[in-house]
């Protein structure tokens, strides 16, 4: 019998960036969520942004939104919750 070699299935072009935004979006998506703790709102609100550009339907672009509803509640003369 003759031994064929099996090539490693390989992952369009497309589908592999994708994935590869997919995990930078979530990167970028913890960071934001890291420096949100830490009080640095420009900076989260930075990095959801990029998070949300590159995948629109991850939680990058809803914590965007959220952080984005809280801003604008905010307002630094009254008293807040």
């Amino acid at each position: 019998m003759e031994k064929r070699k099996i090539k490693a299935r390989q992952i369009p072009e497309t589908e592999q960036s994708s994935q590869d935004n997919n995990e930078l979006a979530h990167k970028y998506y913890v960071e934001g969520a890291e420096a949100w703790r830490n009080g640095d709102r420009k900076r989260a609100m930075t990095l959801y942004s990029m998070s949300a550009n590159l995948n629109p339907d991850g939680p990058g672009a809803q914590a965007l939104k959220m952080t984005e509803d809280i801003m604008s509640f905010f307002d630094p003369n009254q008293l807040n919750p």
